[in-house]
């Protein structure tokens, strides 16, 4: 029985992995993006996404409804909402349709769809209350499109080794559309609102159509 226990604390101990330093995760997301162009275009195309959601749906929306509709707090909120409602009741039939298509299959027409949400964006708010909400909530479907198709993608992208590094860096391009793409948007929706949504449409039209283009099963 103590040879036993000796044996299992030898093991715990050989089993402990080495501490990850920053410059070894940055290695590896560095090898990861090389060595896969499967992965390169998962996250050019997850960047194009939540640049695009941070400066149209996240920053310059809230403001066109607040000063072209007038909305208060309470009614811009339920708009949202309204798109959290739909992101949860089609989580589960989008997750079955990416196990049927592919994963990668989804991101093209998510982008699309949400790329035609921002293009209506300057008309609804033009016309009604009840327009914005059907925008917003055809924006709520592509975004529920995507999902978590990019990181399934992205897991199936690379060798077991090397998938944290991949999640790590498709993570990482997405927190830098996040703060490019509210910026960035923001700064053209203070010359134009209707620019503002109509460059993030063309953004996602243009990045749906590069990753269909650049498919490695295309070659």
């Amino acid at each position: 029985f103590i040879e036993e226990t000796k044996g299992a604390r030898s093991f715990e101990t050989a089993a402990a992995p080495p501490p990850a330093t920053p410059g070894a995760i940055l290695e590896g997301m560095k090898k990861a993006w090389a060595g896969s162009a499967e992965l390169r275009r998962l996250c050019i195309a997850n960047y194009a996404y939540f640049a695009t959601i941070a400066g149209a749906n996240m920053t310059v929306l809230p403001l066109v409804l607040a000063t072209d509709l007038g909305l208060g707090p309470g009614a811009i909120g339920a708009l949202f909402a309204g798109q959290a409602v739909i992101a949860v009741a089609g989580a589960v039939p989008v997750a079955a349709l990416a196990d049927r298509l592919g994963p990668a299959t989804l991101i093209p027409p998510a982008l699309l769809v949400t790329a035609g949400a921002y293009a209506l964006f300057p008309a609804s708010v033009s016309h009604s209350y009840e327009c914005v909400a059907a925008a917003m909530a055809l924006s709520a479907v592509g975004s529920c499109l995507l999902g978590s198709a990019p990181t399934a993608a992205a897991t199936n992208a690379v060798k077991d080794r090397d998938r944290a590094a991949a999640l790590a860096l498709l993570r990482a391009c997405g927190d830098v559309g996040l703060l490019t793409g509210s910026a960035a948007l923001g700064g053209v929706a203070a010359y134009s609102e209707d620019a503002a949504f109509g460059l993030a449409s063309c953004v996602l039209v243009a990045s749906a159509a590069r990753f269909w283009w650049v498919d490695p099963k295309r070659a």
